[in-house]
């Protein structure tokens, strides 16, 4: 597995790369404003294959800043700072189901972040801080919503961190929603996580390169790759 000082130097390397795209991104949201004409709201990006609930699309969607609006991949990763699309997939796959009045279905799994240390040689990990992530479907078949294209099932309408009001959750939320299903031994190699999703459009990738490159997740990258924190995700709390 790639460590996170062979990643940075990686994510640098081809940072000037993805970099030259913004300009392909002129007719891109600004996400503060209505999306432009044509942007494919009803793109399904992916689709997260729930036993418990169903098939469920994560579409594009969209996010207004300006009007509170938008739905799908878009709102949970603009407006929520859920910026993954692997993660959001595992939310949306949470045996963690609630089906709720209005219909729709919550879907809930945890985000935790682990302090380490070794005793004697023993290696102890305590959490010390722990985000339930919520996932809402839609189940019903819609032509537009907000007047944007659907053209089927909704879908996922929106993904949020339960934290007592506050909109956008922390920053190292994206990369452990990654590392659900995947034993604390392998998490703690930071992969899944320190590195850039394939398969993300352009804009996407930006993202996640400048979120990577700030100093607050450099310097995190480096506790998890001396052992310092673990970045953890279940489906059930595990505090």
């Amino acid at each position: 597995m790639q460590n996170p000082r062979n990643a940075r130097r990686t994510r640098v390397a081809i940072a000037a790369v993805f970099l030259s795209a913004v300009s392909i991104l002129a007719g891109a949201p600004a996400f503060s404003a209505p999306p432009p004409a044509g942007y494919p709201t009803q793109q399904v990006m992916a689709t997260a294959n729930n036993p418990s609930v169903a098939n469920i699309p994560i579409r594009r969607g969209f996010w207004d800043a300006d009007a509170a609006e938008g739905f799908g991949l878009d709102k949970a990763w603009h407006y929520h700072n859920i910026t993954t699309v692997t993660g959001q997939v595992k939310v949306m796959m949470s045996p963690n189901v609630t089906l709720q009045g209005n219909g729709n279905y919550r879907l809930t799994a945890y985000a935790n972040k682990q302090e380490c240390v070794v005793r004697n040689g023993v290696r102890e990990c305590t959490i010390v801080e722990e985000i339930p992530v919520v996932g809402v479907y839609n189940p019903d078949v819609k032509d537009t919503y907000f007047g944007w294209p659907v053209n089927g099932v909704l879908g996922m309408q929106t993904m949020y961190c339960d934290q007592g009001g506050a909109v956008k959750c922390p920053s190292w939320v994206w990369l452990s929603l990654q590392n659900i299903g995947i034993a604390s031994d392998s998490a703690r190699s930071a992969d899944p996580g320190f590195s850039v999703e394939s398969g993300l459009t352009a804009e996407q990738q930006i993202d996640q390169l400048e979120n990577l490159e700030t100093p607050e997740m450099l310097a995190l990258e480096e506790q998890v790759l001396t052992g310092e924190v673990v970045l953890g995700g279940s489906y059930e709390p595990q505090s």
